[in-house]
């Protein structure tokens, strides 16, 4: 049946295996049920791991990445020289598969490049990603993609594995990215229209995610879940502010960053409905670069979508800053609302974030399109622009009130004991 297959045997070259004919059909189980053959084509594959010519890394570990599943064995005595190393069978045809999908016929002539661009369609990475080499090898090349670029953390943001070690510090050590975290990888880049893995160097385009689908698809992988966090949490506080929890308190549940694992294996996300909201919300503002945002972002762009934009607890912790501490003392935001029920405006948080309670932020912001100030940097609140207005929505505000009484009655200067 082998000869069947790989011709004449006086024609059989043992160092240059034709993988073409493995790959079609059945072939490969069929051949590699010979033990030369299987050895001739583990020595092959093997033996590219030291091969100088060699111009990528190409991995072939011991074990699957369950730890416990052999890859490649020895059999017989080492002392009497009667062993011989093995790859599995199951293996070598998983391989095979996928080196025939890259189109490479004979292990000879390949350089041990595996094009992550061959990943991108889906059928094909499950074909590739049934081998543990190729597993092993693509593992490698993304863990050593610069982190700047692209990072794999050890754990996604549930706390589940993304990144490990099987038979750490022992003879058969080697790290694994999981396949549903490659497959995940693959799959964003497709939504964020990414066709040329070569092409990435780190800058996410969010005007393309315009739908929960594709935001969930987007998140559904630790390590662009992982960049997008890093980018927004990098970002300066004068363009945004992400904050620990959200304005109802700092406790389980509550959360707006988290950090999971520890140590070297530590990885702080912003979890996942937050990035969704700021998607949303940077959209709705014209901003499609999470690279590119500039110094600051003007106060006028809160004034439009503000039902979308006030669903980001990070949204709102920068409007709130920016209303407290960025109108030059123009505006009075005060601690309670004491004119009805008394209810807390500033909700003060250990992180150093101040919120304004979003029912009062709203009121603020419906108040200052009333009197027509939309720039925080140059309010001024002068009895013509008073005036002008309606009072009963600009007075909505507990802080407008508050801002205007101050205007008005020079002895309300304290902003915690506020006259109305």
């Amino acid at each position: 049946n082998v000869l069947n297959i790989m011709g004449d045997i006086s024609g059989f070259n043992s160092s240059n295996v034709d993988l073409s004919i493995l790959g079609q059909g059945s072939n490969a189980d069929t051949v590699l049920s010979s033990a030369l053959i299987q050895a001739t084509v583990s020595k092959q594959v093997i033996d590219l791991v030291t091969n100088p010519a060699l111009t990528d890394t190409f991995i072939v570990p011991y074990l699957e990445d369950d730890g416990v599943t052999e890859v490649r064995f020895e059999v017989g005595d080492i002392l009497n020289l009667t062993n011989t190393e093995y790859i599995s069978k199951d293996e070598l045809v998983n391989l095979v598969k996928g080196l025939d999908l890259l189109g490479i016929i004979n292990v000879d002539s390949f350089s041990g490049n595996i094009d992550l661009n061959s990943f991108f369609d889906p059928t094909n990475r499950a074909i590739l990603l049934s081998s543990s080499i190729m597993q092993a090898t693509i593992s490698t090349q993304l863990i050593e993609i610069n982190d700047s670029t692209l990072a794999i953390p050890y754990f996604d943001s549930s706390g589940g594995v993304v990144r490990f070690t099987v038979d750490p510090s022992g003879p058969k050590e080697q790290e694994y990215i999981t396949v549903n975290e490659i497959d995940a990888i693959f799959g964003a880049f497709k939504e964020l229209n990414i066709t040329n893995f070569d092409n990435f160097t780190g800058v996410i385009d969010i005007s393309v995610l315009d739908s929960t689908a594709k935001q969930d698809a987007v998140l559904q992988s630790a390590s662009i879940h992982t960049k997008i966090s890093d980018l927004l949490i990098g970002l300066d506080d004068a363009v945004l502010i992400v904050p620990m929890y959200n304005q109802v308190g700092e406790t389980v549940g509550n959360e707006i960053r988290v950090i999971v694992g520890s140590g070297l294996s530590a990885t702080e996300y912003v979890v996942k409905n937050e990035i969704k909201a700021l998607m949303n919300a940077f959209t709705a503002m014209g901003f499609t670069d999470l690279n590119n945002f500039g110094s600051e972002i003007a106060s006028t762009s809160f004034f439009s979508s503000r039902s979308t934009l006030l669903l980001s607890s990070s949204i709102q912790a920068t409007i709130s800053d920016k209303m407290i501490n960025g109108t030059s003392g123009e505006l009075v935001v005060p601690d309670q609302d004491i004119r009805t029920i008394p209810f807390d405006i500033r909700l003060e948080h250990a992180d150093g974030v101040t919120y304004i309670e979003v029912n009062e932020l709203n009121a603020i912001f419906d108040g200052l399109e009333a009197l027509g100030l939309q720039d925080f940097s140059s309010m001024s609140f002068n009895p013509s622009t008073i005036f002008s207005a309606d009072f009963d929505l600009v007075l909505t505000s507990a802080s407008l009130q508050a801002t205007i009484s101050a205007n008005i009655l020079p002895s309300a200067v304290d902003e915690n004991v506020v006259t109305y």
